[in-house]
């Protein structure tokens, strides 16, 4: 459960920068994840945090300039789903198998080929972006559906939740479409503003999410500079109060 936006911003300098922010949803009793650290996969670093039961990670950046992002998907309750789904891999290894890849297109070559397995896993959406554009691969358990974006350069908005992602999709798009219209440009600080909103009698349905089981847990920001990658992590969510934990990784 998690919501993904994704701007091509400026810094404070006025320089390009790519910014994608995740609201991690999670349930209560789901230990805290570990925060992010400096990794090494097949001769390839990233920055990603960790998550404790699986080992595996939600969302990660490599030097190279490529992001990661996987949401659980929801499908409608009509939507046939495998019996033993929920016994089968984390979906946390998903990201550490494909995260060595030297751009999106890779990604896409590596899934079109069978890298991943909608049989393998639960129900997901992996998102791989690079600021130029971005891939989509969307599992309903059975199947696995790609969506190749490579020249993209519109902001994005992703969402999920157990609720259903259908419910919760409509107000949460409108309210990123209302507070990111053309008259009022995206900044990093406008960004964190939609991650940190909650409605107060729709608590479930809000970005920054709480329910009697589940609430958002983190919010990773990563910025993809032309030089160096910087993952900006809170744990326990959005906070204008809480100073980020930041994990910089150089570009080559």
């Amino acid at each position: 459960m998690c919501t993904v936006t994704a701007f091509n911003l400026r810094d404070s300098e006025g320089k390009r920068l790519f910014r994608v922010a995740c609201n991690r949803d999670e349930q209560r009793i789901r230990p805290p994840s570990l925060p992010p650290r400096v990794r090494e996969f097949n001769g390839c670093r990233a920055v990603t945090p960790i998550d404790q039961p699986s080992g595996g990670t939600w969302i990660a950046a490599n030097q190279r300039g490529v992001i990661l992002v996987l949401l659980n998907a929801n499908p409608s309750p009509d939507m046939e789903i495998p019996t033993n789904v929920w016994r089968r891999k984390s979906r946390g290894i998903i990201i550490p198998s494909l995260i060595d890849a030297a751009d999106v297109g890779q990604i896409a070559d590596r899934i079109a080929a069978g890298a991943i397995s909608a049989r393998s896993h639960p129900p997901f959406r992996l998102i791989a972006m690079d600021g130029r554009g971005y891939v989509e691969a969307r599992s309903d358990a059975l199947r696995l559906r790609l969506t190749d974006c490579r020249q993209n350069d519109s902001p994005l908005f992703f969402t999920s939740s157990g609720l259903g992602d259908q419910v919760v999709d409509r107000p949460r798009r409108g309210l990123f479409l209302e507070m990111f219209r053309a008259c009022e440009p995206a900044s990093p600080s406008r960004q964190d503003e939609f991650h940190r909103h909650q409605w107060p009698d729709r608590q479930d349905l809000s970005v920054r999410m709480s329910r009697d089981d589940a609430q958002t847990v983190s919010y990773s920001v990563v910025e993809l500079a032309d030089r160096e990658v910087v993952m900006h992590y809170q744990l326990g969510g959005p906070s204008a109060d809480t100073p980020y934990e930041s994990t910089t990784l150089e570009r080559v």
